[in-house]
């Protein structure tokens, strides 16, 4: 179900993550 929102979650989590 989040095959498509992978890409996208683990985008912005390493944007997050970085913070």
């Amino acid at each position: 179900m989040v095959d498509k929102l992978n890409p996208v979650i683990q985008g912005w989590r390493n944007y997050y993550g970085q913070r």
